[in-house]
């Protein structure tokens, strides 16, 4: 019963993972995508005029952007001017919310990331140290390559999906160093400085950050470990055969 039990809560703080990392990398995606669409109309409108679509200039609604309607401003108006502050101004405070939600994320979760990576690297571990053992039947060794590739792909695919929330609000920063003079105001600075120094990322107690280069990190410490064991194996195996005695695992 224990074991089925912990079998459970292991699938389900994982699959938790996984799913609350594509919603908040799918959130920052989101608000890169309206800033790229509204750069791309920037850069192939006409040099006199500037496109703004927002379905009611008056009130400056820059969430209607995609789906707005669009018409000209003049280039260097103030409305232009006003719109321009307003939109970056407004990307800016949604970036500062997602980056508010993953700080509330680590502080209530980092306890579930640290003893999620602390099992699957422990599994891992443990499968690495059996397979120095002589494997008799077909079934056994079938077991074992099976549950070892399932905690390796559950490792990978865990460590994937939490990284995505890092690798996706980096995708702020070429679009903003990107965008044209006439466009560039202190919001966007503010949020190049933003994401700079404090850029989003699932972490366990600030002990690690979650992104793409802690899945090489995590393989390098595997395979030190491996190349440790097979040396102390060697030695022991040499060390039993010199004495004629058996060695037991």
């Amino acid at each position: 019963v224990y074991t089925w039990i912990s079998w459970v809560i292991w699938n389900l703080g994982d699959t938790f993972i996984i799913l609350l990392s594509l919603i908040m990398a799918t959130r920052f995606q989101q608000i890169s995508n309206t800033l790229k669409i509204y750069l791309e109309e920037i850069n192939t409108s006409n040099s006199k005029f500037k496109i703004a679509t927002v379905s009611n200039y008056k009130g400056f609604s820059c969430h209607s952007y995609v789906c707005g309607k669009v018409f000209l401003i003049k280039k260097n108006s103030t409305y232009f001017r006003s719109w321009k502050n307003h939109f970056f101004g407004q990307i800016r405070e949604d970036y500062n919310k997602m980056a508010n939600i993953c700080n509330i994320w680590n502080d209530l979760f980092a306890n579930l990331v640290i003893i999620s990576y602390a099992s699957n690297l422990s599994f891992i571990l443990i499968q690495l140290f059996n397979s120095l053992r002589h494997m008799e039947t077909v079934i056994e060794r079938v077991y074992f390559f099976y549950s070892f590739g399932m905690v390796i792909m559950r490792t990978v695919v865990v460590s994937i999906c939490a990284a995505s929330v890092n690798q996706e609000s980096k995708r702020f920063l070429p679009l903003l160093n990107s965008a044209p003079s006439d466009v560039y105001c202190v919001e966007i600075k503010r949020l190049i400085t933003q994401i700079y120094f404090d850029s989003s990322a699932l972490t366990g107690h600030n002990f690690f950050r979650i992104t793409r280069g802690l899945v090489l990190n995590v393989a390098a410490a595997i395979i030190t470990y491996e190349l440790v064991l097979i040396q102390f194996n060697q030695a022991t195996f040499e060390k039993f055969m010199s004495s004629n005695e058996k060695i037991c695992y």
